[in-house]
């Protein structure tokens, strides 16, 4: 047997076996939050939908709340809080003052009846 040249190889092995290049998933990518695999999206956590666009509120309710001030972001890991919330958990509310390290903020809401 003659050897092929590498070229002629690869021409060989390319023409000779079927092969597609259609994607079997309606969004390849499964909008960023899953895989495709054997023509269906599997979602990550938090995630749901024939190509993993929608959120899974149900999954959503065990992950941190962010104490009422924030949302949880998934791909993060960690609380987005609301404006005027900060901390890992946004429980502290954001002080609007420039101590520049010789004080502190307190919240000094009164209530007036």
């Amino acid at each position: 047997m003659v050897p092929h040249p590498p070229s002629t190889f690869l021409s060989y092995l390319f023409f000779s076996f079927p092969f597609s290049l259609t994607v079997d998933c309606p969004d390849p990518k499964c909008s960023g939050q899953g895989f495709c695999v054997e023509g269906q999206c599997i979602c990550k956590k938090g995630w749901r939908g024939e190509t993993c666009a929608q959120i899974d509120d149900e999954a959503r309710q065990c992950l941190p709340d962010c104490s009422g001030h924030g949302r949880f972001d998934l791909e993060e890991r960690r609380c987005e809080c609301h404006a005027g919330w900060t901390g890992q958990d946004c429980a502290k509310r954001t002080c609007g003052l420039d101590c520049s390290g010789h004080g502190r903020c307190e919240d000094r809401y009164e209530k007036h009846f």
